[in-house]
């Protein structure tokens, strides 16, 4: 019985979730990063799709051009969009303080053309065309 006592005592009980913030902090953003190594790849990170949709700042580290400065070529400041290459330590810093400096220019902020210029429905017709076509 002594064993049933320790179970019940290290029972441990859910917490309840944080309340999601609904303004960022000053420098809060979505960080991308693709290595060079891979920037020719057919996979690149998806994960741009989301932060679309939710208007998030974007920090991305990696090579250009690639898929990711493609979107915010596109985009043409639509969202927040920061990029710094292999290396560019210094032009990082300068982002992370210029961001820091002008809080509210790098805040959430969406872009229904966007979202629609990447949706999974406009996407998805061209990939597959493009892999037809090889």
């Amino acid at each position: 019985m002594m064993t049933e006592s320790v179970l019940n005592q290290s029972k441990t009980t859910e917490r309840e979730p944080r309340p999601r913030p609904t303004k960022l902090k000053p420098v809060e953003a979505e960080i991308i990063m693709l290595f060079v190594q891979l920037s020719h790849a057919l996979g690149h990170p998806c994960k741009i799709y989301n932060i679309l949709q939710v208007g998030s700042p974007v920090l991305y580290i990696g090579p250009v051009p690639s898929h990711i400065s493609e979107i915010a070529n596109a985009a043409d400041e639509e969202f927040p969009y920061l990029e710094a290459r292999d290396g560019e330590a210094e032009k990082l810093v300068e982002h992370i303080l210029r961001a820091l400096a002008e809080p509210n220019r790098f805040t959430r902020r969406t872009s229904p053309r966007l979202q629609s210029l990447f949706a999974k429905e406009a996407l998805l017709p061209k990939l597959i065309a493009e892999l037809e076509s090889a």
